[in-house]
This record gives structure tokens, sequence and C-alpha cells, in this order.
């Protein structure tokens, strides 16, 4: 069974999230923000054994047959019975595509793929000193950002969940990661550029590691980064939603920022 997720309340999303995977059932995070139509294509598509939402987008979801459940941090807990029977072949979660080729198409990741990802995140950061907090920037819809869900979630660490007001107003982000640093933060190149506008990327990055995945990582923001923070690590992930968040990943060098671009091809690792 499948959980669908639909909320504006992120720490609420986390909750669901691990109360899924506690009862045996997989997840799907439906973005809020989308239309109408596409909330509803989406729903259609996974047929949800339940929603859980929030007060704001419960009377958003008119035409799915599964229970609606309207979360509440006010909420007290409930009682419910861990399933143990859960196997690293059953599904995790479900993440859509974007539909850039035509419809959104529904990607499967189960437990093994998602245990063997986090494994090769630890090879590939393993000399790069405790990451014991993580950011993430991007929406739980998509797979970038669970690059900082899981590397939290699977090590113990804290993790710091932007909300869509933060990640688009630089001055509340640096304010964010001043009062709250993290060791490690997941974006995507061009919302840093954006954000970094011409007062450079230095309020805006973490103390130890930048995780870019999703998109092509320009020389000049390498170097402003450098720049900005010689000390700082930045991994460079690419891979397609099947291959579970990112397949390869580069450890970009100051010297990668001469070239015309960086990609995870030059001196790659294999992630999963």
């Amino acid at each position: 069974s499948a959980l669908a997720i639909t909320e504006l309340f992120l720490v609420l999303c986390v909750v669901a999230v691990l109360g899924a995977w506690a009862v045996g059932a997989a997840y799907v995070h439906i973005e809020p923000t989308d239309p109408d139509r596409r909330v509803a294509a989406l729903l259609s598509t996974v047929a949800p054994a339940a929603v859980l939402t929030d007060r704001h987008n419960q009377s958003r979801i008119t035409e799915c047959a599964a229970p609606v459940i309207s979360l509440s941090a006010a909420q007290p807990p409930a009682a419910y019975r861990v399933d143990d029977g859960l196997h690293d072949e059953d599904l995790a979660y479900l993440v859509f595509t974007s539909g850039s080729t035509g419809l959104p198409k529904t990607v499967e990741v189960g437990h093994r793929a998602l245990l063997n990802f986090y494994a090769g995140f630890q090879g590939l950061t393993a000399e790069t000193g405790p990451l014991d907090s993580f950011g993430v920037t991007t929406t739980f819809a998509a797979d970038i950002g669970k690059a900082s869900v899981y590397g939290a979630l699977l090590s113990g660490g804290r993790l710091d969940i932007f909300d869509r007001a933060t990640t688009l107003d630089p001055q509340a982000l640096a304010a964010e990661l001043r009062a709250h640093p993290v060791d490690a933060l997941t974006c995507t190149p061009s919302l840093l550029e954006a954000l970094a506008g011409k007062g450079g990327p230095a309020g805006l990055l973490p103390r130890t590691l930048v995780i870019f995945i999703g998109e092509a990582l320009p020389p000049r923001l390498v170097g402003a980064i450098f720049d900005a923070a010689p000390g700082i690590e930045i991994l460079n992930g690419y891979g397609p939603a099947e291959a579970t968040i990112f397949a390869t990943a580069h450890k970009v060098r100051p010297a990668d920022a001469g070239g015309e671009r960086t990609t995870p091809a030059a001196g790659a690792a294999t992630a999963a």
C-alpha cells in the first residue's frame, strides 16, 4: 500500500514518511503548490490507500476514493503497531518524473535501493568528516533533496527543512543558516546561483559540504563557492530518478572552475 502526502507543513512530511514505513507502507509526496488538476491526476495514478494532508489542502482533494486525513502538529500521538514484516525488496517510496517528455512517470524505489544509495553516499563522504546536520532546499515531491533527507534520517543527524518562502529569499535563508548552521546542504545550481546574485554565495553555504543534484553545474558557480569558502567540499551528483536520487557523483575541485562545465562523468564515483 502507498500513502500519498500533500501538505505545507514540511516537518509533518517527515513524520508521515516515518509513519508510513512503520506500518509497512510506501509513500509518495505530491507538491501542494501544483494545480488541482495535476494533484487529482497524480492521485488517480497512484491510487493510494490514504492521503495525508493539512487543513489548507484538504478541500482540494475531492476526486480521490481513499480516506483523506488532515494532520496537525497539535494532534496527540496515536497508538500503532510497527510492521515487523518489512522486506528490503518492499517499496520505500514512489516519485513522479517532471513529465518533460509527456505525462509524468511513476518511479518505484525499494528499501534495498535506498539503503544502497545511502551506503554509496557514506563512501563518497567518508573523508569529508562528520556530517551531523543536513539542510534541504528543494520540494519533497522530487528526489533531489532526498540526499539530505536520508543523509540525516539514516545517520541520526539533524535535518533542517527550509520552507519555500525561505528558499526564495537570500536574506531569509542566510539568516537561517547563521542561526542554525548545517554541515551539508542540498540544492540545485540554478537556485544557489540565483540567490547569490551579485553578492556572492558566502552567506548561503553550509559548513562542510554542498550537494548539487539535478542540473549541470556551471564552472563560474564552482569558482564563486571556492572563493567564498576555500575549505568547503562540493559533490556534483547525477542520475535519473530510476537510479535512486543519483547514480554517479564527482567531487568537484577548484581546478574544475576552469573548464567549460563540470559533470559527474569526469572522475565519477558510483553512489548506488
